[in-house]
């Protein structure tokens, strides 16, 4: 009860010396410049970020260190037209992102912090293109505003942009072109076109053409949309911009066309886009992932009002222009795509953010006195809810049948923040609904920042496979033939980890590696398989896995996974 009481007493301080909520809780300014809560809360999430990149390492799935690892191989081996992987053309992306890396441990160095810190940049220029188009379309810094809150509050966002992916690039670019499609419809600028030109250039070298899903439907509804309809110059025009936009990457495909006809890159690729295309039906699932991308805003009533009091024909073309865009590739990822992933609709969350801000301004200025409690009691009971989650985990993890592996490591009094959030949210109640939203995001952030540093007890051991590399390195000075072997995890997706200075062949199917193993009795095969922590083999090196939020590797192995070196001989022996 003491440390309850000197939290209400600093705050208290806080609150009269630094009168905090009076400087920062005021009404929206006439510009997003002059709004003091908008560079506090872009300030706290950035910190956020960054505590959250320090608090954990790389996420310890397959894709992350693959990625890692082709650029680490283009820098070894001075090959930056196109991405490769074990001396091959990668045919998995196109070379935009790698790029970026690249220009980056150029500037800053090699590690791993900057293509993980590129990814909160590329995500916080997702916000604010979504922002900027929220204004265009609706004219209102306010819906801006609520689209800065909805997106630093949202909790699928923040995990996201914790982990490198295309998804991001692709979804940044996507944004731009649907803007500058925008704005072009509206004035037939030559900015806006050029805009449109290079972004979606740049959207084909991120991820292909994924990028037109949502800009051709939009592209060939606009002009139903306007009573001025010129359909033969419009679609005229749209026809030269996108051929414009394969110019550069027809260069750039002319340029690298050897090596990549060599290997049968173009096929490939072809081959791997026509086989994410493949006709189903994942309604239920991308419905209950919308819901759940959009969490905890769903559960806010004032956003249901908002769009129960939608007011269509106040902002018609613009409502018409995002649920367009934003349904094309929501049916597109339903209907055609192969398998069933969060990140296929990205971009459409992020319109439905920008279509739920605009709703929510004009609700908020028809209705702001008529509800009160609407976020205030949303964020007070999720504070509540952390702080239950805080203070039973320490104890209850003992009694539970499946044993959370972060479970122990998460302190008691880490409650005690939650518990001054939700009393500072609840005594907040009588406030405008649009200050709610304000305290509301803010203290997700502030919940999210608590749960960040809870696991970095956790967290902190980043694992470190150089010591693997070293061996590897000794073992090919002396002449020893080296196989990457391994069923599920690839040594290949490790290079980045271990800094391999030379790519290793590798082979996943076990007679392959059985017969390799007895043609090379004195060779050595990387293995990374589980090992157990307290005793690892000779040579091998352990590393945890990592909590994934999204819901891999959350359950403690007694077994972690391990890398190192066996002989061929061990292996035919069954001793590694």
């Amino acid at each position: 009860m003491s440390a309850w009481c000197l939290v209400l007493k600093v705050w208290r301080v806080l609150q009269c010396t630094l009168n905090i909520e009076e400087y920062l809780f005021v009404e929206p300014a006439p510009s997003l410049i002059r709004n003091r809560l908008f560079w506090f809360t872009s300030l706290l999430w950035l910190v956020v970020m960054i505590l959250s990149l320090w608090c954990q390492p790389l996420m310890n799935d397959i894709d992350q260190p693959h990625y890692l690892s082709v650029a680490w191989e283009m820098w070894t081996r001075h090959h930056y037209l196109f991405a490769i992987s074990n001396g091959l053309p990668d045919n998995n992306k196109p070379p935009l992102l790698y790029w970026f890396i690249l220009g980056g441990w150029k500037l800053f160095g090699i590690s791993v912090w900057w293509p993980r810190f590129l990814e909160v940049i590329i995500g916080w220029l997702c916000i604010h293109q979504v922002a900027r188009l929220t204004k265009r379309l609706s004219g209102s810094v306010q819906a801006q505003w609520i689209v800065y809150l909805l997106m630093y509050g949202s909790y699928y966002w923040f995990f996201i942009m914790l982990q490198i992916r295309f998804d991001a690039l692709l979804t940044l670019f996507t944004l731009v072109a649907i803007t500058a499609l925008w704005d072009f419809h509206q004035r037939y600028s030559v900015v806006s076109a050029f805009t449109f030109i290079v972004a979606i250039t740049l959207g084909l070298f991120a991820k292909g053409p994924f990028i037109f899903v949502y800009l051709l439907p939009m592209a060939l509804a606009l002009p139903w949309t306007h009573k001025k309809r010129n359909f033969i110059l419009w679609y005229l025009l749209i026809i030269c911009f996108i051929a414009a936009s394969f110019i550069l990457p027809a260069i750039w495909l002319h340029y690298v066309q050897d090596e990549l006809a060599r290997d049968g890159l173009v096929h490939s690729v072809l081959h791997k886009v026509g086989g994410y295309l493949h006709l189903s039906f994942h309604l239920p699932f991308y419905i209950g992932t919308l819901l759940y991308t959009l969490l905890p805003w769903v559960t806010a009533l004032p956003l249901w009002l908002a769009l129960r009091h939608l007011k269509w024909m106040t902002h018609r073309d613009s409502y018409l222009y995002l649920l367009i865009t934003l349904l094309s590739g929501f049916c597109f990822a339903v209907l055609l795509m192969s398998h069933q992933a969060m990140r296929y609709i990205l971009t459409a969350v992020l319109l439905a953010t920008a279509f739920l801000a605009i709703a929510l301004s004009e609700y908020i200025m028809a209705h702001d006195q008529r509800h009160r409690f609407g976020f205030t009691w949303l964020n007070g009971a999720t504070a509540l809810l952390a702080a239950l989650f805080f203070l039973t985990t320490p104890f209850s993890y003992r009694f539970v049948t499946v044993n959370f592996a972060f479970f122990h490591v998460i302190p008691w009094w880490f409650a005690i923040p939650a518990l001054a959030l939700a009393y500072y949210q609840f005594k907040c109640g009588r406030k405008s609904l649009h200050l709610q939203l304000c305290h509301a995001a803010i203290g997700v952030l502030c919940i999210l920042m608590v749960y960040q540093v809870g696991f970095w007890r956790y967290y902190a051991p980043h694992f470190n496979l150089q010591a693997v590399a070293k061996m590897v390195e000794k073992a090919q000075q002396r002449g020893h033939p080296i196989l990457g072997a391994s069923y599920r995890l690839w040594p290949q997706r490790l290079e980045f980890l271990g800094r391999f200075p030379r790519a290793i062949p590798i082979e996943t199917k076990p007679d392959r590696i059985k017969q390799w193993a007895i043609k090379h009795p004195r060779g050595y095969l990387v293995m990374v398989t589980e090992v157990d922590p307290q005793n690892p083999p000779a040579g091998y090196v352990a590393w945890q896995s990592n909590v994934n939020f999204g819901g891999r590797n959350l359950f403690k192995r007694k077994k972690l996974r391990g890398m190192g070196l066996c002989r061929a001989g061990a292996y035919l022996q069954k001793q590694c």
